[in-house]
């Protein structure tokens, strides 16, 4: 399907073009409703109480301010395409000239070809798709939703023919870690997936009534560097929400890096600031004398108050001030 091209940007919001990557890309969150009721679920999806869905004139609000300030959106929930407007929002963010939308999914409603079409000639061209398991059994058991393996693979399969930007996030929990190297392998040979980023989970929402789902980081990261090395380089793996520490040496493979406050858009209308929001990162005492000290958001305050700061070691070496140093060094590894 021919993407439609659209026409050039306002000078007025360069500067925000300038920053449209890696730092500043504006997310609007539109329902907290889900098919699917996974058990690691941060956001507590379908659960009384949660964030007030939206009106649509709200979203479409959000939607012309945010273009103001960046050429891409980002369109989350819960499962945003469970609304029945989700079509319309997406041509509405087409419409004021975003260039890049972007749907966070858990794949299902793409496994209907139509529906996955009629997403893309709305507008949307960059689809980021969680997925949990290498078999049906582990991953149905995870979203607690039959089916839901089955569907996925085939939202996938789906987008990837329509000639879309297709990345996958793999949530790391206890019933899956050791099978990273199977889960990798699957997408890559059997899916065609070139962007695979293995998350570990944060302690929030649904997760809280089900510690028992996160594994110890010193057990999981094991497995992760296996599927890193199962990987063989064909496709491009990151790792997030881990410390530095625990790591090691895939640190090179590392996306969770704290960046110092820093103005990224300043004009005479508005200024944007980027800043660490880490009111629930908890770091030890040790903590302090590491080399990444600095960029390193520590681990979540769920995550420490369930096993302690034991994992922790501090590096030594010459501290690393700036996110920018970190960056350049991974990079050279990779290379």
């Amino acid at each position: 399907m021919k993407k439609e091209q659209l026409p050039g940007n306002s000078r007025s919001e360069s500067r925000a073009e300038n920053h449209k990557g890696a730092l500043f890309v504006p997310e609007i969150y539109i329902t907290g409703r889900c098919n699917q009721n996974c058990l690691f679920c941060s956001v507590s999806a379908n659960k009384p109480g949660g964030r007030k869905e939206p009106a649509l004139s709200e979203i479409k609000n959000r939607l012309d301010q945010f273009k103001k300030l960046s050429h891409k959106i980002r369109i989350t929930g819960g499962e945003a395409a469970v609304r029945k407007d989700f079509l319309e929002i997406i041509k509405y963010a087409k419409s004021i000239g975003f260039e890049t939308i972007a749907v966070e999914s858990n794949g299902q409603k793409f496994s209907d070809l139509s529906f996955a079409e009629k997403t893309v000639q709305a507008g949307a061209d960059d689809f980021f798709i969680s997925f949990h398991g290498h078999n049906a059994k582990l991953y149905d058991s995870m979203t607690c939703s039959p089916g839901s393996f089955t569907r996925a693979k085939q939202g996938i399969i789906n987008l990837g023919n329509l000639g879309q930007r297709v990345s996958i996030n793999i949530v790391i929990t206890a019933r899956n870690y050791k099978y990273l190297p199977e889960v990798v392998r699957l997408l890559r040979d059997k899916l065609g997936q070139s962007s695979v980023t293995l998350s570990f989970p944060i302690m929030s929402g649904e997760l809280m009534r089900h510690r028992n789902l996160v594994p110890k980081m010193t057990d999981a990261v094991p497995y992760i560097k296996k599927a890193l090395q199962a990987n063989s380089g064909k496709t491009k793996i990151s790792v997030q929400h881990l410390p530095f520490c625990v790591l090691g040496e895939a640190n090179k493979y590392n996306i969770w890096v704290k960046v110092q406050k820093k103005t990224v858009i300043d004009n005479p209308n508005f200024v944007i600031t980027i800043e660490p929001k880490n009111a629930h990162d908890r770091k030890d005492k040790g903590c302090a004398g590491c080399r990444y000290d600095n960029i390193c958001y520590g681990i979540r305050e769920g995550y420490a108050d369930f096993y302690g700061f034991g994992e922790l070691k501090p590096v030594k070496g010459k501290k690393i001030d700036d996110f920018r140093i970190f960056f350049a060094e991974r990079d050279s590894l990779l290379k």
